[in-house]
């Protein structure tokens, strides 16, 4: 207990959780915004139109693998925009995954929670254009 009689130690060690926490925030947005940058990319190479038009046709593409149409689906809720509403309400089905078959239902209800404005966000100021 003896950091407990010594004020300044204390203080320094708060400074330090507190920059730690703010680096590793600025760190996940970073790799947020690179993960959904990539998505974009793909389906901008493939798809013409406006970022999430681009998205939705990568989505519904049958030459899109499972796993690339989960991460658009993520990518979608992400951008929360309202015109991949209806995008992901026909791939949803019913409350249980079957990756190997079918795009993940947990996803596609996170992010249509997200779009709908049901679900925090943490990363608020990161805006991305259309």
């Amino acid at each position: 207990m003896q950091w407990l009689r010594n004020p300044s130690f204390l203080v320094k060690s708060l400074i330090m959780v507190a920059v730690l926490v703010v680096v590793g925030y600025v760190f996940l947005s970073v790799e947020r915004a690179g993960a959904i940058k990539a998505v974009c990319v793909n389906a901008q190479a493939d798809f013409d139109g406006c970022q999430i038009d681009a998205l939705i046709s990568y989505l519904n593409a049958d030459t899109t693998s499972l796993a690339e149409k989960n991460r658009t689906i993520w990518v979608l809720g992400e951008l929360r925009d309202d015109r991949a509403i209806p995008a992901l309400l026909a791939l949803s089905g019913s409350e249980t995954c079957d990756h190997g078959q079918y795009v993940c239902q947990y996803e596609i209800h996170k992010a249509l929670k997200k779009i709908r404005g049901e679900a925090l966000n943490p990363f608020f100021w990161q805006r991305y254009g259309s």
